[in-house]
Order: structure tokens, then sequence, then C-alpha cells
């Protein structure tokens, strides 16, 4: 039969075994958090486990660092350059704010990192605001109403919600390029961007990757 703990018991057996040595070299010592802070990381991400965001479920990987430990990326492989971002002020780590974040932060790529500020709370410092924005997008798997041919501008929708941004898709060998007229956040790996004229479809694909480019009118 497994063994499930509370928080406050969780605690006290971590006690016992923590061992503050780093795991890897070149990192600082782990100390234990403080139970409260500890309390409070493990609820927000409980409570953020529940969620859903545009109708996928949040899932993330977050790593918790003192106050006083520097946010660098590491540079052990060269091979993989590892791009850091920081909210412009601190933002309170909490379950929405984890389910806001969370569809830019790939699970396989992206730790959040969260500091305590003060002795009662943590704050999230994966990237500013504007660094969760993108300008263009490639797609995969692109699919075209029938006498819709690229170039084309259209209204481009990445969420059930979004009233869609003006933008220009471009053919290229492996699908399509968006260039949006406004910067769009949060665009995901994964994610369908769907073409309208008007109220009708005239095409979408599967996002591959964003990135933030000139944006600006549309020719």
């Amino acid at each position: 039969m497994s063994t499930f703990l509370y928080p406050r018991d969780l605690y006290r057996s971590l006690r016992k075994v923590w061992h503050a040595s780093p795991c890897t070299t070149g990192w600082p010592p782990v100390a234990l958090p403080e139970q409260k802070t500890l309390n409070q990381l493990l609820d927000v991400c409980y409570h953020a486990s529940f969620l859903v965001e545009e109708s996928r479920p949040v899932t993330f990987r977050a790593v918790f660092l003192e106050h006083t430990t520097p946010i660098k990326p590491l540079e052990a492989d060269p091979s993989h350059p590892t791009e850091l971002y920081l909210f412009d002020a601190p933002v309170p780590f909490t379950a929405e704010e984890v389910r806001q974040v969370a569809p830019a932060a790939d699970l396989t790529n992206v730790l959040i990192a969260i500091q305590c500020i003060d002795a009662g709370s943590g704050a999230v410092h994966l990237g500013s605001e504007e660094a969760l924005f993108a300008t263009e997008a490639e797609l995969e798997d692109t699919v075209l109403a029938d006498g819709v041919a690229l170039p084309v501008r259209a209204r481009v929708r990445v969420r059930y919600r979004d009233r869609g941004t003006p933008a220009r898709v471009a053919g290229t060998g492996r699908g399509a390029a968006v260039r949006f007229e406004a910067p769009v956040r949060a665009l995901t790996p994964g994610q369908l961007a769907v073409f309208y004229e008007g109220d009708c479809v005239i095409g979408g694909g599967r996002i591959g990757r964003s990135c933030t480019g000139s944006g600006g009118p549309i020719p």
C-alpha cells in the first residue's frame, strides 16, 4: 500500500534525510526551504495541476532558489544554448500565474524559477511579460481551403477565446510562416493556428516554433 504524507509530515521527513550538497558541479548548496515556504510551494503546484489552459492540462517544471542565488542559465553544453527571461518585477507565485506562464514554458526544455522574496511568499522569475510575446511563427501540417493559395493576408487565431490578429501567411518548404501585425502572447509549439477571412476558415496549421521578429504593418 502506498504511503501518503501531508505537507507538515513531509517537511519533518525531509529534514531527516535532506542533503544540502550540490548534485551537480558548479551548482550552489541547496538548503531545505522553511516549512512555511515549502508548504506554499506544494500548495500552489498542487492546485495548478488541476487547472486547464486552452483545453490542455497545466504541466510545468519548477525550481526553487534562495533569494541570494543568482538566476542564470547553465552554460554546460554550448550545443544547447540556454535563454533566460526575467520578469521586470517580482510576480506572486500563485496557481493562476503558473496557469498563464505554463503554455510558454515547454515541459521538456523550460524551468520556471521561483525565488523566495520574503519569509512567506515566492515569486515567479521565468520571463518578462514582453518575453512571452512573439510576432512570427512557423507552422507545420498546414491545410488550406479549396481555392486558397499562399501568400495570403488573414486573421489568425491561436486560442479558442482569441479574437485573432491580422497576419501575413506565406508558404515554406515545410508548411507556412506567419508574421503577425502585433505581438501575440504565449505562442506554444503544438498549438493550432487557424486562418480566417471574415468569419470563414480558410486554413490552419500546427505551431512548430515562434520568435520575435520585426512585426509592424503588413504589406
